[in-house]
């Protein structure tokens, strides 16, 4: 499981093994760890037998097994077959991101969780023009890189 979000976590061509970017030189093996990390996931039973995927408990589970398909989509979209890019760095593609530009929006609205459209498009429009999302601090994720428009 390690590898898996190691993956997930990939952001350049420098690091080794797993941590790599998805690109043309690791792309078979990653793919062949992928689809067992699927099966290994899809086989998990509790105790009595019944499979973790058909239980209440899945939505994690279907949710990692979505995702590595997702992935290899991507991949095989982005740079199989459109040639758009020389590789995939699947943090670019997390919800990071995501949660970093909710975590602005609330500091600026004195964390406000439910703005009114109004609000909300004032504020993104200040974010707009500033042109740069700083972390507020309380997010749910650490910025491990700048993100601009």
């Amino acid at each position: 499981m390690n590898n898996v979000f190691d993956i997930f976590n990939s952001r350049s061509l420098i690091p080794p093994g797993f941590k790599k970017a998805l690109c043309e030189k690791n792309v078979t093996p990653t793919e062949n760890f992928i689809n067992n990390a699927i099966d290994y996931i899809s086989q998990l039973r509790f105790f009595d037998g019944e499979l973790l995927i058909n239980s209440k408990r899945k939505t994690g589970f279907l949710g990692l097994i979505i995702s590595l398909k997702s992935a290899l989509a991507l991949y095989n979209d982005l740079i199989m077959d459109q040639k758009n890019l020389l590789y995939l760095p699947l943090y670019k593609v997390s919800r990071d991101h995501l949660d970093l530009m909710f975590s602005s929006l609330r500091a600026k609205r004195g964390w406000n969780n439910n703005p009114t459209s109004w609000q909300f498009t004032a504020v993104y429009k200040r974010l707009l023009v500033r042109a740069e999302i700083r972390d507020g601090g309380l997010g749910n994720c650490i910025a491990l890189d700048s993100i601009r428009f």
